[in-house]
């Protein structure tokens, strides 16, 4: 699905008047901006930690390694934890990360066929950052 829409500042006293924003919006049958979101059961996702997981080799064919490096100064609730959806949002992993901000994790997704996968880092309310992996 794609949602768009606008927004106009043309009312006295506007901070930039005549302004337009224009807003458009991806989402997948479930209305989710990332696959997966609908059996994750978070409402919340955060802005701005797009950088902080790197996932490498990618394409891979088979074992990945993920480097997550939080913001010290963010503030979680709970532990952390990886989640991997396929192309149709089928959960194909699930792993208890603990509270490490910094760290390396070894993936392996040999058992699974090649396509394109989204691997989502949360807390227990919210995403906090993620990454597309290719399986070759």
């Amino acid at each position: 699905f794609i949602a768009v829409g606008s927004g106009s500042q043309y009312w006295v006293g506007a901070p930039h008047p005549a302004m337009e924003t224009i807003i458009v919006v991806k989402l997948d049958s479930f209305g989710c901006v990332v696959p997966g979101c609908q059996l994750m059961g978070l409402s919340e996702m955060m802005l701005g930690l797009e950088d902080a997981l790197l996932a490498y080799p990618n394409p891979s064919t088979a074992l990945f390694t993920l480097v997550l490096a939080l913001p010290p100064e963010l503030e979680t609730t709970g532990a952390l934890r990886l989640r991997v959806f396929d192309s149709l949002g089928r959960l194909v992993a699930d792993q208890h990360l603990g509270y490490a901000y910094d760290q390396t994790i070894a993936l392996d997704l040999s058992g699974e066929p090649p396509g394109a996968y989204h691997v989502h880092i949360t807390d227990e309310r919210r995403m906090l950052t993620g990454a597309r992996l290719v399986l070759e």
